[in-house]
């Protein structure tokens, strides 16, 4: 089961959390994992024993941690929190943004040097808000955001007429929002705003 959710959609999360693996652990995780390939055929293609290939798969697993549960009731409550978020940054309800973020939560950005955004991770609930609160003036007049489905798990996009110009997606820590992805690189949009 756990490998259909990694087939159809890497998250955000997972994706950096593939980041954290050697070069060797991500090919050898996602042959096995993804594309269903035997230890022995991945040996091959990375050039060390079977055994070898066996333990670096166990070694990837245990340190990528528990994927996400993907649950009805799970996506449900996820979706529900999505949507608070956005009501949150929509109205800029400040006391919403503090129930839904934690002291431990992180936001990250993606500008692709092309679009402004935050160099380095913000972590805490406290600065998170106030860079909210900063850029929330530069946000295009009449945008709004809409609720969806992002990488299979629920997350937000923010439009202006039909355009796309930011993605947000989460991880989730029970009632609270544990880490905030916000993609504003036009080029990782292009697939929202194809239509257009």
């Amino acid at each position: 089961m756990e490998s259909i959710v990694w087939k159809e959609s890497l998250s955000t999360a997972g994706l950096l959390l593939l980041q954290q693996l050697s070069a060797t652990e991500r090919i050898v995780f996602l042959l096995h994992e993804v594309f269903h390939y035997r230890f022995d055929e991945i040996a091959e293609i990375v050039d060390k024993s079977t055994v070898n290939c066996r333990q670096i798969f166990h070694r990837a697993k245990k340190s990528l941690g528990n994927l996400p549960e993907r649950s009805p009731e799970v996506i449900e409550k996820k979706a529900a929190l999505a949507e608070r978020f956005a009501e949150a940054l929509m109205t800029a309800n400040i006391e919403l943004l503090i129930e839904l973020l934690s002291s431990e939560t992180v936001l990250y950005q993606d500008g692709g040097g092309k679009v402004k955004a935050a160099l380095r991770p913000i972590k805490g609930s406290d600065l998170i808000i106030r860079f909210f609160v900063a850029v929330a003036p530069e946000f295009p007049p009449g945008y709004r955001c809409v609720t969806c489905e992002i990488n299979g798990m629920p997350g937000i996009r923010l439009v202006i007429g039909e355009m796309t110009f930011a993605v947000v997606t989460f991880d989730y820590l029970q009632n609270q929002l544990s880490n905030v992805y916000v993609v504003m690189n036009p080029e990782k949009l292009t697939h929202f705003n194809k239509d257009i």
